[in-house]
C-alpha cells in the first residue's frame, strides 16, 4: 500500500514490494547479523539499499530504471555530465554535508551563549531565507523538474 499510495505507476507499487520485501527478510533472517555489526556498516548497508531503491521509485520505464542500475555498479566512475552536476551542485553538497555533522550545532550552541538575546534570532531567520532562496533557485535552474505528485 505504501507504494500505491505514491502514484498510479507500477513503479511506485514495486518500491513498495521491494520495501516490504526487505522489512521481512530483515525481521527474519538478517537482523541478528546487523546487530553485530559495526554502526558504520549498518549505515552503509541502510544507504546502499534506500539508494537502490531510489531508481525504483524515479523510474516509471522499469527498463530505464535497470538500466541506470547496471550504469550505477559499471565502474565508471564519473563523465562529463557528473563533473558539471558537481560544480554546480557541490557548494550546497559541501553546505549539507557540514550541515549533518555535529559541529555546526557546537558552533550555533556557543554563538548562542557568546551573542546578545535575539541577535540569533534575526540571524536564524536570515540563514532560513538564504536556504529557501538556494533551493529555489536550484529548482528553478534545473530543467524540467516535475513535481512528483502530479503523475497521478
Amino acid at each position: 500500500m505504501t507504494g500505491f499510495w505514491h502514484g498510479a505507476s507500477w513503479n511506485f507499487v514495486l518500491w513498495g514490494v521491494y520495501f516490504g520485501v526487505l522489512l521481512v527478510l530483515e525481521k527474519l533472517f538478517l537482523l541478528k547479523l546487523l546487530k553485530k555489526l559495526p554502526a558504520a556498516l549498518r549505515h552503509v548497508y541502510a544507504l546502499l539499499l534506500i539508494t537502490l531503491s531510489w531508481t525504483l521509485f524515479a523510474f516509471t520505464d522499469i527498463s530505464a530504471g535497470f538500466a541506470w542500475l547496471g550504469s550505477m555498479f559499471s565502474g565508471v566512475l564519473f563523465d562529463s555530465d557528473s563533473v558539471y552536476l558537481l560544480l554546480t551542485y557541490g557548494p550546497m553538497l559541501l553546505l549539507c554535508a557540514f550541515a549533518a555533522t555535529p559541529i555546526g550545532k557546537r558552533i550555533y550552541d556557543w554563538l548562542n551563549g557568546h551573542l546578545k538575546q535575539g541577535v540569533l534570532t534575526v540571524a536564524d531567520c536570515g540563514g532560513m531565507l538564504c536556504v529557501l532562496t538556494a533551493a529555489a533557485a536550484y529548482l528553478v535552474s534545473g530543467s524540467y523538474n516535475p513535481f512528483l505528485y502530479f503523475r497521478f
